[in-house]
């Protein structure tokens, strides 16, 4: 997540993007960056890190101009350096970006045959230079030109030297609004960056293109038809502009996750789509072909995001693996050493317990993976190697997208691996790859089921007990879906192996209490129903969860929910979302605090 800012006016642009800047903070500081047209010329300044560095440079160096846009920036592609740094540049076209271009690999391949070179390793630099490649026909033509190639995400701001009276702001599918004033106008990722005394607003909807001189303001759909657009008063409080439109985080992060999966996975996947490459470990690929052990350490969600990867890893990798909290295992005497892979798993990268597990097994000389969603903490500081996923930042405490974009990448780590291990025979990889790639689709057709798990919900959101089963890789989505229901409706919820009920807490089960059982797996499939036509003998209320096309006929099962077919390793990424739908409205009927449970923080740093 960063954050955009864009002026056009009579007075010094500069104070004022740094001012927004400062107000879109929290958006992101890996770096920040100005680009202004002074006298036509295109200035442009960048630093790393925080907002105030920008600021004290113009001070000592003062810029003057009418026109300018600003970044700060959550670095997501590329490392966060000077060069990664927005606005980014193209002969004297400037342009910041919030998004994924997914086809930017084909793009800088085309523009690289044209001469064109490129500075930085971020996918907004060929932006950029697609722009300037339009722009003898003038910044607003050039912008039509260059999304008709463009796929992906994207919210974006553009400036020319070529084009000196124009500010032109582009949405799809991130957010970006305008700010009217008197004969001045204002672009930003929300209206938190605006000055107090604007007062009315422009929301930009997908699809859509402003350009905005000092008179006027047009607005075009990406197929150059001319809108109208209403103007509305500033109303929303910073954190409902955040949220999207939506209600609560909660649910925003929870439909965002195809596209977090989708960025996550994106971006390991080679050009010739046959291998993962994780860039960051090839310093690493020696010790990994040797190991001998994983540990895998994590708390909370992350804990149960290790015991799916331990499945994974074991299948894919023919290696053994132990799965820790990271709460026990700093406490240990004996620490694994060489020899010994440890993968630490942190969504923010400053879980305190899971920290000082991974610094104890990096003292002991066990090579040290970091697995977190982003480039820039504690986690990536303090092991050898990290696995950054894309899925941008999570505010709602409880965790929804860093959970599926997590066990994402630890899939595509264990293609990894068992390919540098030999393991996995190159047909193997290639079936893998394209079968993860085939999730964020398959998620979606799952949100699209939510006014059905809205209607279950009516049903049981005065219940006090679940249980919740499963066998295999859907055990641990068991446990996730027990934290969760435990976290925001206040439910007691308790996640078991399926095939342990019997050995005791089949004695809870009796009429009416609701049990959900995942049957969405191949192996143990057998198992599964033998353990639902007991739970169902019992007269439990029965929800199972269940591939499309395999109903269990003949069974007593009072609700059946579909989820598409994919392989074992993976259905856990599937199995969730419904439970986490489910759940949310669940919460909402018991009028619950959703985004922040009591007595739990997002991030356990002490």
């Amino acid at each position: 997540m960063s954050g955009i800012f864009g002026y056009i006016g009579s007075q010094n642009a500069v104070p004022i993007i740094v001012e927004g800047l400062k107000r879109l903070e929290y958006r992101g500081h890996d770096s920040v960056g100005i680009g202004v047209l002074s006298n036509g010329e295109l200035i442009v300044r960048k630093k790393i890190g925080r907002y105030k560095l920008l600021e004290e440079e113009f001070q000592k160096n003062p810029v003057e101009g009418t026109l300018g846009i600003g970044h700060t920036r959550w670095a997501s592609h590329g490392k966060p350096t000077i060069e990664n740094a927005h606005p980014q540049v193209a002969a004297d076209v400037a342009l910041v970006h919030n998004g994924i271009i997914e086809n930017y690999q084909d793009l800088r391949r085309k523009l690289a045959a044209q001469g064109r070179t490129f500075t930085s390793e971020t996918d907004t630099e060929v932006l950029a230079h697609l722009v300037d490649s339009h722009i003898g026909e003038g910044l607003q033509n050039a912008m039509f030109d260059t999304i008709k190639e463009v796929e992906g995400t994207f919210s974006l701001c553009v400036i020319s030297g070529r084009d000196v009276d124009k500010l032109v702001a582009v949405r799809k599918e991130n957010p970006l609004v305008i700010g009217l004033g008197e004969g001045e106008f204002y672009v930003a990722s929300d209206v938190t960056a605006f000055p107090e005394e604007i007062k009315n607003i422009v929301f930009l909807e997908d699809g859509e293109i402003a350009v905005i001189s000092k008179e006027a303001i047009k607005f075009f759909t990406f197929e150059q038809e001319e809108i109208q657009k209403s103007v509305e008063p500033r109303v929303w409080t910073p954190m409902m502009a955040e949220k999207g439109g939506y209600r609560f985080f909660l649910l925003k992060e929870l439909y965002e996750q195809p596209r977090a999966v989708r960025q996550t996975v994106g971006r390991l996947i080679s050009p010739d789509s046959e291998k993962i490459d994780f860039e960051d470990l090839g310093s690493l690929e020696e010790k990994l072909s040797s190991i001998q052990k994983i540990v895998i350490a994590g708390s909370g969600t992350s804990n149960h995001t290790a015991l799916i990867s331990k499945l994974i890893l074991q299948e894919l990798c023919d290696l053994p693996v132990e799965v820790v909290y990271g709460s026990e295992y700093r406490y240990q005497q004996f620490i694994e050493g060489r020899g010994t892979l440890f993968i630490a798993i942190s969504q923010s990268g400053e879980t305190s317990d899971v920290l000082i597990s991974a610094k104890k097994a990096r003292l002991a000389e066990a090579t040290t993976i970091g697995v977190t969603n982003s480039s820039s903490n504690s986690l990536v500081r303090e092991t050898d190697g990290a696995l950054i996923t894309h899925a941008g930042p999570e505010i709602s405490v409880p965790a929804t997208k860093s959970f599926t974009a997590m066990c994402s990448i630890m899939y595509c780590f264990g293609i990894y691996l068992g390919g540098i291990r030999g393991t996995l025979r190159p047909e193997e990889v290639l079936a893998g790859i394209n079968e993860v790639r085939s999730i964020p689709g398959k998620i979606e057709e799952i949100l699209n089921q939510e006014d059905d798990l809205e209607y279950l919900s009516r049903q049981f959101f005065d219940q006090e007990n679940f249980l919740i089963l499963g066998r295999g890789p859907n055990y641990p989505t068991a446990l996730e879906s027990a934290m969760k229901m435990k976290e925001i409706t206040y439910i007691h919820a308790e996640g078991l192996p399926a095939g342990e009920v019997k050995y005791g807490p089949i004695t809870l089960i009796q009429n009416d209490i609701p049990v959900v059982v995942f049957a969405s797996q191949e192996k143990l499939y057998d198992n599964i129903l033998l353990d639902i036509d007991e739970i169902g003998a019992r007269d439990a209320r029965l929800i199972v969860i269940e591939k499309k096309g395999r109903n269990p006929l003949g069974r007593k099962i009072d609700h059946l929910i579909e989820i598409p077919k994919t392989i074992d390793l993976l259905t856990p990424i599937l199995s969730v979302v419904p439970m986490q739908l489910f759940t949310y409205h669940l919460a909402l009927k018991r009028r619950c605090e959703i985004d922040h449970p009591k007595n739990i923080a997002k991030s356990v740093t002490v």
